[in-house]
């Protein structure tokens, strides 16, 4: 068994309330746990309107799965919404 996480700052121009910043977290969250079967949440930056913090762990059987699949992750979340990544680390 591998597990794996990654955590991300993302940054969010568009947004001028929480309520915006929520809703664009909200959606990432739900989109990512659906597509690709992993663990994610907001972990950091909660009343920060510009800033999202994500995490998210993964488990696989395969140690090479687990970083191709959150490469693929980090470029569905570039490809589908309009945040730039600040910061992404491997864990």
């Amino acid at each position: 068994m591998f597990i794996d996480g990654m955590k991300m700052v993302l940054y969010t121009p568009q947004c001028l309330s929480l309520k915006d910043k929520r809703a664009i977290t909200k959606s990432l969250i739900n989109k990512v746990r659906n597509k690709y079967n992993v663990s994610i949440s907001e972990i950091d930056y909660l009343d920060n309107i510009k800033k999202i913090g994500i995490g998210i762990a993964i488990v696989t059987n395969n140690p090479s799965l687990n970083k191709e699949s959150l490469d693929k992750i980090l470029s569905f979340i570039q490809d589908n919404y309009d945040v730039d990544i600040i910061n992404v680390m491997y864990e």
